[in-house]
């Protein structure tokens, strides 16, 4: 497929767009290309940038965050986002061996892990639907209600970005891959 979608600069976006790009560009030391080629359309930039900046207080750590990223990241597909969230996964102090180990098989070798990617797997395969009984074993596990629930604003917030990446073709930025 012939890449249709522009990948836009700061300089070259839509007005509403421009503020965001430059906040990623403050926050990462440059412009990832899927928010480049998100910048298409403001709307879903926004709704990205909302998202995350809500799962900041979510009941999740910054590491648990990454790793349900990883995670989804690698069941819809998405390298990009695999790489990234394999980089701040390890930034955020998951063991590398922890983090390959996810990367490569979506298997934790970190029990902490484990719940959190089941979970993931369960809600993704089934499309949301979760038994009575798989809920409550995800409870007796210390997941609240309201983690499950964070658990989907999580998925929501990579479909956003695993599926531009792959509707535009977004490869992973080089100083993304420096820091491989």
């Amino acid at each position: 497929m012939s890449n249709r979608f522009v990948k836009y600069t700061i300089e070259t976006a839509k007005p509403d767009a421009r503020p965001l790009l430059e906040s990623s560009r403050e926050a990462y030391g440059f412009v990832p290309n899927v928010f480049a080629f998100m910048a298409e359309s403001p709307v879903a930039l926004k709704s990205y940038a909302a998202v995350e900046d809500n799962l900041k207080s979510s009941h999740f750590s910054e590491d648990e965050l990454h790793i349900a990223m990883l995670v989804i990241s690698i069941i819809n597909g998405c390298k990009f986002c695999s790489t990234a969230h394999r980089l701040m996964a390890m930034g955020a102090g998951v063991p590398k061996d922890t983090v390959d180990s996810i990367f490569n098989s979506c298997v934790s070798n970190d029990e902490k892990y484990r719940p959190l990617i089941s979970l993931i797997n369960l809600l993704m395969s089934r499309k949301g639907q979760l038994a009575e009984h798989e809920v409550s074993e995800f409870v007796k596990l210390g997941f609240t209600q309201e983690k499950i629930i964070e658990t989907i604003a999580i998925i929501a917030l990579k479909t956003i970005s695993n599926y531009s990446n792959r509707l535009c073709e977004a490869s992973p930025n080089q100083e993304l891959l420096n820091n491989l």
